[in-house]
């Protein structure tokens, strides 16, 4: 009851405009003299950014999109794309709604509070441009986007960026892609964009349905380079790239349907500061991964990226892992991928193919294809995993390079020494084959884990440990099950 009275105050305080914020509305079904104003909305923003810039030069500005139509609970269709380069440099924020607010008259226009399910339906959110400036400052809030041709559905360019609470997808007539880009800071001869983006930093993807895609569902673009160069030297281009990227509690799936690479989250290289968290990924492209990721040049700073909480299941495709930590474009430096849940993929779960300072923390891994955890080079920690039925139940792991192995649990064979680790542990889960990972309390990885201090909570938010030592795997065990001082932000999978 109290996580329901705190989402419903959450949802609402997002749904009110910032204090001293001008205020717009956007109805296309209205046929009368258009303002802006509650009483004349616009049907388009065509003709209206210069009154959306003239109001945000002096405070924020929100603009509020019909969510439904006012003859019945249906979506409103937006059938223009909204060309985000129209927005003028300015530190204050301009906020686009499509789910909060309706209009009840067609006629004469009465704007309520919505609470139902639909939201407007619009084409794309572009704020990629050929001139490479940024357009910062930008919140794109609970819209359908949905992309019929070709194209992206959303292109990020800027500072302080968030999309949020939104359906995103491709439709058949979609012939390329990605479907969500964060633009990359190389150019198009650095396998980037001839519509490159300066490095950018604080944006956010969160709560979002993307899905359906033709090319990767999401793509982080970032430094690039013509050809592979793991020290992202001279070949290269964007180095070090955006960062403080937060992509967290969205629904990826679907991936490269339409055609093209149908990675889940492609990240590409010098990205420093980002996180990725409590996604749930399934059913991604042929030949892809879920979540991909690429180094750093040899002189940029440490990534301290995290890939976290996230549910990857049911991917039968996958090219080498679920998750693939890669060197083509600079060596990964920094890197933790901790406390996520794979289950019933077709190959690896997790693949390193170089780096330093890599932390294998605290995962689940089920029923892989092949071995749950490689590693072919570089200096990595593999500590407090979960392995069980991963290999056709042979041997869990094929490390080489700088390993530090210890507390994990696993069934079938380990390659190489494995410190304090539990064997046999065959039967820890609740009920695997309904996808149930939570521990029995006969489990053999509970209360055999060390003590991590990057880890206090497990994939729930329960706060760790509850007996004597960590459990093993993404999962503490509780006798409660409560979530403990779990964040806001938290989404709980799976």
């Amino acid at each position: 009851m109290m996580r329901t009275l705190y989402l419903a105050l959450v949802i609402a305080i997002f749904a009110v405009p910032s204090f001293g914020a001008t205020v717009f509305y956007v109805d296309p079904d209205w046929t009368g003299t258009q303002t802006g104003a509650a009483a004349t909305p616009w049907t388009s923003l065509s003709s209206a950014w210069s009154t959306i810039n003239s109001a945000l030069s002096s405070g924020d500005v929100t603009v509020y999109f019909s969510a439904r139509k006012a003859s019945s609970d249906t979506e409103e269709v937006y059938s223009s794309s909204v060309d985000l380069n129209q927005k003028v440099a300015s530190s204050r924020l301009l906020t686009l709604d499509g789910h909060s607010m309706y209009n009840s008259n067609a006629s004469s226009p009465n704007w309520q509070t919505y609470t139902g399910n639909n939201r407007t339906r619009v084409p794309s959110f572009l704020s990629q441009n050929d001139v490479h400036v940024k357009k910062s400052n930008i919140v794109v809030d609970g819209f359908h986007i949905v992309r019929t041709t070709s194209g992206k559905a959303v292109a990020i360019c800027g500072d302080n960026w968030t999309l949020r609470n939104s359906d995103i997808s491709h439709t058949s007539g979609a012939s390329d892609g990605p479907l969500v880009l964060i633009v990359p800071t190389s150019d198009s001869a650095h396998e980037g964009s001839s519509a490159w983006c300066p490095a950018s930093s604080n944006i956010t993807i969160e709560n979002n349905a993307i899905h359906d895609s033709s090319g990767e569902v999401i793509y982080v673009g970032g430094g690039g380079c013509s050809s592979n160069d793991p020290a992202g030297g001279s070949p290269c281009m964007g180095f070090p790239s955006h960062h403080d990227v937060m992509i967290r509690n969205n629904k990826i799936y679907n991936g490269g349907v339409y055609g093209g690479q149908g990675d889940g989250i492609d990240i590409k290289g010098g990205l420093y500061n980002l996180t990725v968290s409590g996604n749930e990924i399934y059913n991604v492209g042929a030949n892809t991964r879920a979540i991909v990721t690429q180094g750093m040049n040899s002189s940029g700073p440490t990534q301290n990226n995290v890939i976290e909480r996230n549910y990857i299941h049911n991917n039968s495709g996958l090219d080498d892992a679920a998750i693939a930590l890669v060197n083509s474009w600079g060596t990964p430096r920094g890197v933790e991928v901790r406390n996520n849940v794979i289950a019933n993929n077709n190959n690896n779960g997790i693949k390193v193919y170089d780096g330093s300072s890599l932390r294998l923390y605290n995962n689940t891994i089920y029923k892989s294809g092949a071995e749950a955890i490689v590693v072919y080079s570089g200096g990595v920690s593999v500590i407090n995993n979960l392995l069980v039925a991963n290999n056709g139940g042979g041997a869990q792991v094929s490390l080489s390079g700088s390993i530090t192995s210890n507390n994990n649990a696993y069934s079938g064979t380990w390659s190489g020494a494995c410190t304090g680790c539990q064997t046999g542990a065959s039967t820890e889960f609740v009920n695997a084959s309904s996808n149930d990972f939570h521990l029995l309390s006969t489990a053999k990885s509970r209360d055999t884990g060390a003590i991590l201090s990057s880890i206090s909570l497990d994939i729930t938010g329960l706060l760790r440990p509850q007996g004597t030592a960590y459990d093993v795997g993404a999962y503490e065990y509780s006798t409660t099950g409560a979530t403990l001082n779990a964040p806001a932000n938290l989404r709980v999978v799976p």
